[in-house]
């Protein structure tokens, strides 16, 4: 039997949507983890913090802003760590929009967008990073799910659909990468109190026609903890998955939600 394969001493990670929020509490454990890391983002400004942060840890950082629905940025991007940091053998494939409005409401460039930045940026992440972690018999591949990609929530179809295609991507290729020291594991967070939160709160308030506050209440009292998750506590999941005594996690939908998906 040949021996298992093992984390790269130091490695480099990619997180995409790294400017705030979860991403950004991604980023930072892995740089604590002893990780050099590129943050991706539309924004440069968020994107820059969280690199000077990065680099106050001793670590390596590159802020690269990039269209992740775009195949020829995400491949230039790509490119870009490889040449300032090495191979990529970590990927968090985080970026991720959201809709908050009726279903009957959503448009046709609405529905593509949604799906392009959800869904089809982590085929073009992945392709462009899969060699360098086929090169090194390691590899670790993360997607942001979310508990709606594990039951519905209203007004919100599309991202619904998009997240639950998180899961079925991760599923399939979690088994195309089964024996190549390569997993691959989707993370399903619950209410994070992120700006991506606040405005599916906003719609949600606009559609029932109640206050922001009473709609934040509303989406908190779904969670049987009473409490929003915090980014901290993904990022937690995720730095777990990048040990070689979480190997054999893979093909995973993980949930960090406070119990909602089972209330």
């Amino acid at each position: 039997m040949s021996p298992l394969p093992t984390r790269p001493h130091a490695g480099v990670a990619i997180v995409t949507g790294g400017g705030r929020g979860i991403g950004r509490a991604i980023a930072l454990a892995f740089a604590a983890e002893g990780l050099d890391v590129a943050v991706m983002s539309r924004s440069q400004d968020q994107i820059d913090s969280v690199k000077a942060e990065i680099e106050t840890v001793g670590r390596r950082a590159v802020a690269i802003t990039c269209d992740v629905s775009n195949k020829t940025a995400v491949n230039a991007a790509v490119a870009r760590v490889r040449e300032k940091l090495g191979p990529i053998t970590v990927l968090v494939n985080n970026a991720g929009i959201h809709l908050a409005k009726r279903f009957s409401t959503v448009t046709d460039d609405e529905w593509q967008r949604i799906v392009a930045v959800n869904l089809t940026s982590l085929f073009y992440f992945t392709q462009a990073v899969l060699p360098d972690m086929e090169a090194a018999n390691w590899g670790r591949i993360i997607n942001m799910s979310s508990a709606a990609g594990r039951m519905g929530v209203p007004y919100a179809v599309p991202y619904n659909a998009t997240k639950h295609g998180v899961i079925g991507f991760t599923r399939g290729l979690a088994l195309d990468l089964a024996r190549t020291g390569i997993t691959v594991n989707a993370i399903c967070p619950g209410w994070v109190l992120t700006d991506m939160v606040r405005a599916n709160a906003e719609g949600l308030a606009a559609n029932r026609g109640i206050t922001l506050e009473q709609a934040l209440e509303s989406l908190v009292s779904t969670s049987p903890q009473k409490r929003f998750v915090e980014p901290e506590e993904v990022a937690h999941v995720a730095v777990m998955l990048l040990s070689d005594s979480a190997r054999s996690i893979t093909g995973q939908e993980i949930g960090v939600d406070g119990g909602i998906v089972v209330a």
